[in-house]
């Protein structure tokens, strides 16, 4: 009994490794992107500011933050959803987050 409760508590702990490895590298892909120095800036944090970056256990991270629009610094909300690697090549185009070609 005592070794299945060693396995199972060692699988959830891989588990959790597993799952901060992911949102560690959505974190890294939000940082390596351009839109990273000009969304955010209503706040403190990642790249230019604020962003919440989430692991939804698929592969795919879910971003949100707020990027500037021109000179005016003004605000717009943004949610992005994709890989790693798509938060990597993100792009603020007059404040809405794209894809760079």
């Amino acid at each position: 009994m005592n070794r299945l409760i060693n396995g199972l508590t060692l699988a959830a702990l891989l588990a959790g490794i597993h799952q901060i490895a992911l949102a560690d590298d959505c974190t890294e892909g939000w940082r390596k992107s351009s839109a990273a120095q000009s969304c955010g800036a209503q706040g403190q944090g990642i790249g230019g500011g604020w962003a919440d970056i989430k692991d939804e256990g698929n592969g795919q991270c879910l971003l949100h933050t707020w990027c500037t629009v021109g000179p005016t610094h003004n605000g717009m909300p943004n949610s992005f959803r994709g890989t790693p690697d798509t938060l990597s090549k993100l792009q603020n185009i007059n404040g809405v987050l794209k894809v760079a070609p």
